[in-house]
């Protein structure tokens, strides 16, 4: 994350483009601002007339029938509360002053200043509203359902003194020197564990993280609406005590954000004084552009291996542990991520056949060795993939054995968005491995 910092505050500082930057951060706000609600289903706005509302600012006119789903007046009241909470946030740190339950309870009412009720259940189980309570704690059970499961959060009785421990130990957190994403990942979710609010405690959670993050100089935690379900799965995962999915989410989303701030790059350089200048500049440009997609697509590479690692790891694990159950002999063995400048060519000449096009170098690679009879080595690589318009990252899993390369995976697995879906990694993990025993035990 320091690099993030580091341009950042590069960005921010420079004496060009201060319109442009303020106005990059204004479609950035209001971006927060409507995807914080959709992921609660306040409401609905088509894509379009939410590019429209990036781009042009909040507006009523904007919101045509049938472009919405609720009241557009009663849509524009929450827009603008949620991006006056935001812009709050800022301010917050600007002062300099710790995070208390009263500056959470201020938060809660600013963002749910414009929403008056909320749904919740008669005693017969009908669906009833019910007067919100601003910047108050719960004073009800509130337990939300996701299908058939329920969510069980703190009782009202407790609430107040578990809040009172949350920044408690998020002030200890910033005192040890916990990196911003971390702790961004941490406070949000032991917040929504708590659930202090009747309603409203999603979005306050997202402005909690994101005050982690500006404060670390980074920007705001925003979960667009197409990674709702990676988001909630991150969650999920999270309460089973793994935090890393949501760690991951928000490092990944803190990278997507400073690559939409650096192309504002061409817009702060003046004009050309010729055509000679325009060329020179142009020609700069396209190989800072080149070597800037392929920086990417390392990093991504990198970030993709961080992800799957530990989901690899114990995916092999546990098959090795079953099967040494009845052959005690059977083991294995892993390496760290190893960055490799340049595939190995015989690896480099099978992946590339069997994918019907060339992996980019370098790529990250983990090793498991096992015991089997000839010692087969298990090899997941992640690189990048070339294509102009957009940075394509994926892994792979190979087989290594008598210095036979065999690509076990049925396809790649492709990094999609900010986030890696580790649900979906591990029964990509779990079809790849059952290939590589059906290979291994046709070689005994």
């Amino acid at each position: 994350m320091k690099d993030v910092q580091t341009e950042w505050a590069n960005l921010l500082n420079s004496s060009k483009g201060q319109g442009e930057i303020q106005e990059f951060n204004e479609r950035l706000h209001r971006e927060w601002a409507i995807e914080t609600g959709i992921i609660e289903n306040l409401y609905d706005i088509e894509r379009g007339v939410t590019l429209t509302l990036i781009e042009q600012g909040f507006s009523a006119a904007v919101m045509e029938h049938g472009s919405v789903n609720r009241d557009r007046e009663y849509i524009l009241a929450l827009l603008n509360d949620q991006k006056d909470a935001l812009e709050g946030l800022f301010a917050f740190v600007k002062q300099d002053q710790p995070l208390s339950t009263s500056y959470i309870k201020s938060l809660h009412a600013a963002m749910t200043r414009s929403q008056t009720t909320v749904e919740a259940f008669d005693p017969e189980g009908n669906k009833i509203q019910v007067p919100l309570l601003h910047g108050d704690w719960k004073k009800q059970s509130n337990y939300p359902r996701r299908g058939d499961h329920v969510y069980m959060y703190c009782p009202p009785e407790q609430t107040a003194s578990e809040m009172d421990r949350l920044v408690q130990m998020h002030h200890e957190h910033l005192g040890k020197g916990v990196s911003p994403e971390v702790e961004a990942a941490w406070l949000h979710h032991r917040f929504t564990q708590i659930h202090p609010f009747q309603d409203g405690n999603g979005r306050v959670a997202r402005a909690l993280a994101s005050l982690v993050l500006i404060r670390a100089g980074l920007f705001p935690f925003l979960v667009p609406r197409d990674e709702k379900e990676i988001y909630l799965e991150s969650l999920e995962l999270a309460d089973q005590g793994d935090l890393r999915s949501l760690t991951i989410s928000i490092a990944r989303g803190q990278q997507i954000s400073i690559r939409r701030a650096k192309s504002l790059g061409a817009k702060l350089a003046p004009p050309s004084n010729s055509l000679q200048e325009a060329i020179s500049r142009i020609e700069l440009a396209l190989s800072e552009s080149s070597e800037s997609q392929a920086a990417r697509r390392k990093r991504a590479a990198r970030f993709l291996a961080e992800a799957l690692q530990e989901p690899f790891r114990e995916s092999i694990g546990e098959v090795i542990k079953r099967i040494s159950n009845t052959h005690p002999g059977i083991t294995s063995s892993s390496t760290s991520i190893q960055e490799q400048e340049q595939f190995p060519q015989s690896l480099l000449n099978a992946l590339s056949k069997q994918l019907g096009y060339l992996p980019l170098s370098p790529s990250f690679c983990i090793e498991v060795s096992t015991t089997f009879p000839l010692n087969p080595v298990l090899y997941l690589y992640c690189y990048g993939v070339s294509d102009p318009l957009q940075d394509i990252v994926e892994a792979s899993l190979l087989l290594g054995i008598n210095s036979e390369w065999r690509l076990i995976s049925p396809e790649p697995f492709r990094l999609n968005g900010a986030a890696v879906n580790i649900t979906s990694a591990k029964e990509w993990l779990e079809t790849s491995i059952t290939v590589m025993l059906d290979l291994i035990r046709a070689d005994l």
